[in-house]
């Protein structure tokens, strides 16, 4: 019965999760445009007045409260939410005890990468220093979400006042929660919207001059996070040029600003074994993919939900030079954007970053006149944050769904936890392989219990997945499997085994691989969870190093 409503409830979110933007987006133009067709419903014209007048204060703090919920309930729950999460700390923990981050995939000494840049990982060091475990790895991307929330009420509140700041921090979270919980995952998106939300507040506090030097170290930052994420700050960048008094002081800001930009980009690839060649030969072979049409469109239709209250604001009030500056830029920039976002595995979640930007802009312009026309923006902003609501509502709900349902077998996933941490204790040179399924990938989520442990990782399917799909060979994992390079592998009971795939659920390892794997290797042990195959060669140098610790 359990099964039966998990197996409906995931059904309905995918046909609705395909549609959201859109949908959202036409709810959206109904609403604001109901003056136009208010005249000739006047019931329907009458309903969206009152909800235009009400008093959304309540209703702005209970989002802000249900937000703040949500990050404390991912904190609970025992697993990650989403198959990239381990590798953050993974990878950190290779950066920390000196191995690859980006390895040359066909030297055959290891598999390891990844399409973000350094700052992600770095991000994850002190969780490895102080207090290695997933809710202390999940605490980083809730941190940054959270202070992103912060940063644009301090900088809208210093505009427009506290009420209208927590009204825009509302509105943040609605846009934000049509991704479900990406905004505080364990990725690199929530330290770009924290990195944007600072960028406002700098731009609004900070000198013309001081803020365009700053903006340069942040967009080095945001490059080395995702590689076109100076993009997002590009809006705020440009926004500042035209408000610094004298070219001397421009040319000065552009220079330290390019400097900080460069050292900034840099830094990482300059201390400890993050390989700027390696990382370069990624980004390169992953645009070998292409672009999905439809994913850019979706992506679009989320961008024009995103600009929409600073596009109707602006239409109200006008613009000042700057904020037309900033409004154009946003606008090319949200283009830009869902087109990158076309590449497979990226999709809509690209166009988080512009959120505090965009809300920025419209609190900038709805401070331009009087009382009499604020209110109008007043009663805008509210129908935004309703039709926006009203089409998160099930996606936000159902990330809810999603981390409760590791409730009921909450005992269960503390003991595969403490299951693998255990094998990789006793097999330290094990690597942990990729089988089909759901259940089987979310058991390989706790492979991230090596690096807590103080292990570094030579095999990890997810950045090979990317390259696969761009047309990477599965025979660069035979070296691996052949004359055991690894000693051993560890695999989920569940699922067919090494038989996994992430893109299409095309699989990853070829006949060719397979016929290796089995060649070499044979199951030695099973246990409740998982199970280790070890290599038939038993005089193999390799695999004798990695017998079970007593």
């Amino acid at each position: 019965m359990q099964l039966g409503i998990e197996s409906m409830v995931q059904k309905a979110f995918v046909l609705y999760w395909g549609y959201c933007h859109l949908a959202t987006f036409v709810l959206l133009a109904l609403l604001v445009s109901h003056r136009v067709w208010a005249s000739r419903f006047s019931a329907a014209g009458s309903m969206i007045a009152r909800l235009a007048s009400s008093d959304w204060g309540a209703i702005d703090k209970l989002l802000i409260v249900l937000a703040i919920a949500h990050c404390a309930f991912y904190l609970f729950v025992p697993n990650f939410a989403d198959y990239v999460e381990p590798l953050i700390p993974l990878l950190a923990s290779n950066y920390l005890h000196g191995a690859l981050v980006y390895a040359d995939w066909h030297t055959g000494q290891a598999i390891v990468g990844s399409l973000y840049g350094p700052y992600v990982f770095l991000a994850q060091i002190p969780v490895l220093l102080w207090y290695p475990a997933i809710a202390a790895s999940k605490l980083i991307g809730i941190g940054f979400g959270l202070a992103a929330l912060l940063m644009l009420f301090l900088a809208v509140r210093n505009r427009a006042g506290s009420k209208d700041a927590l009204a825009m921090c509302a509105l943040m979270i609605a846009l934000l929660s049509i991704e479900q919980h990406y905004w505080f995952w364990n990725r690199p998106d929530s330290i770009l919207i924290a990195i944007v939300a600072l960028a406002a507040l700098l731009f609004d506090r900070g000198r013309p001059a001081v803020c365009l030097a700053g903006l340069g170290l942040l967009a080095g930052v945001a490059i080395d996070l995702k590689i076109f994420g100076a993009l997002y700050l590009l809006p705020l960048a440009l926004a500042c040029l035209p408000l610094v008094p004298s070219w001397t002081g421009l040319i000065g800001a552009v220079a330290i600003g390019g400097g900080l930009f460069v050292a900034a980009l840099a830094l990482p690839f300059e201390v400890g074994s993050f390989s700027l060649q390696n990382y370069i030969a990624n980004i390169a072979l992953v645009t070998h993919q292409g672009l999905i049409i439809s994913t850019i469109r979706e992506s679009l239709f989320y961008g024009l939900a995103i600009l929409a209250l600073p596009l109707l604001t602006w239409r109200a009030l006008g613009a000042g030079r700057e904020e037309r500056v900033m409004a154009i830029a946003l606008a090319i920039c949200t283009i830009f954007v869902a087109v990158v976002s076309g590449k497979p595995g990226g999709g809509p979640p690209y166009m988080m970053p512009l959120i505090p930007s965009a809300l920025y802009l419209a609190a900038r312009l709805s401070c331009r006149e009087g009382v009499a026309q604020r209110s109008v923006t007043t009663k805008t902003r509210r129908l935004v944050l309703c039709a926006v609501l009203i089409g998160a509502a099930p996606i936000w709900a159902y990330s809810w769904f999603q981390m409760a349902k590791q409730i009921p077998a909450y005992r269960t996933e503390l003991a595969k936890r403490a299951e693998l941490r255990s094998l990789f204790a006793a097999f330290p040179q094990s690597e942990m392989g990729h089988n089909s399924g759901v259940d089987a990938e979310q058991d390989e989520f706790y492979r991230v219990e090596r690096a807590f442990i103080g292990q570094v990782t030579r095999f990890d399917y997810v950045n090979f997945a990317d390259q696969h799909f761009a047309g990477l060979e599965s025979s660069v994992l035979y070296p691996l499997f052949e004359q055991c390079s690894v000693p051993s592998w560890i695999l989920s009971r569940q699922g067919g085994r090494f038989l996994g795939g992430v893109f299409g659920g095309r699989p990853l390892l070829d006949e060719g691989a397979l016929e290796r794997f089995h060649a070499n290797y044979e199951l030695a042990q099973q246990f409740e969870f998982y199970e280790v195959w070890r290599c038939r060669k038993p005089s193999n140098a390799a695999s004798a190093a990695d017998r079970p610790v007593k």
